[in-house]
């Protein structure tokens, strides 16, 4: 009997659109301009901000995301960079890390975040930044991606 190998779903989204973000922007999926990888069965929606899995099993879930803070208030607001499950936090938020965008205009930032997820078949992942408040900034580059484990 031959074997039969089924990839093992995996997502790859990269070019975020260039938006500019605001407090308005908390909890609001980061979306993406080019899907570069998908195999697998996994799906993808047409804003490029959800990930949707077709097995269950455990998943890392990765997202890197950078820009320029357009404004000059003072930092401190400790932006999170968080992944969502069906919409919600999968994990108690103090377990996602946090950072600002910098102290001055035009100071470039980075986020990176990579978590382990258990996953059931048809749940979505996003990724959002939340608590921006007062700390302005543009998103210029990244990337967003899924991959089964097991």
């Amino acid at each position: 009997m031959p074997l039969t190998v089924v990839d093992q779903p995996y997502v790859l989204l990269t070019h975020p659109v260039d938006e500019a973000l605001s407090s308005a922007d908390d909890n609001v999926p980061l979306e993406f301009t080019t899907l570069e990888s998908n195999l697998g069965g996994c799906t993808v929606n047409s804003a490029k901000s959800r990930i949707t899995v077709p097995i269950s099993g455990t998943y890392l879930v990765t997202v890197c995301i950078s820009g320029e803070r357009t404004n000059a208030t003072q930092p401190g607001d400790g932006i999170q960079t968080k992944i969502l499950v069906n919409g919600s936090s999968p994990i108690d938020t103090e377990g996602f890390p946090m950072d600002v965008f910098g102290s001055e205009q035009g100071m470039e930032w980075q986020f990176n975040l990579a978590i382990p997820l258990i996953l059931s078949a048809s749940d979505y992942v996003e990724a959002v930044l939340d608590n921006v408040n007062d700390s302005d900034a543009t998103v210029k580059k990244g990337y967003f991606s899924v991959v089964k484990l097991h």
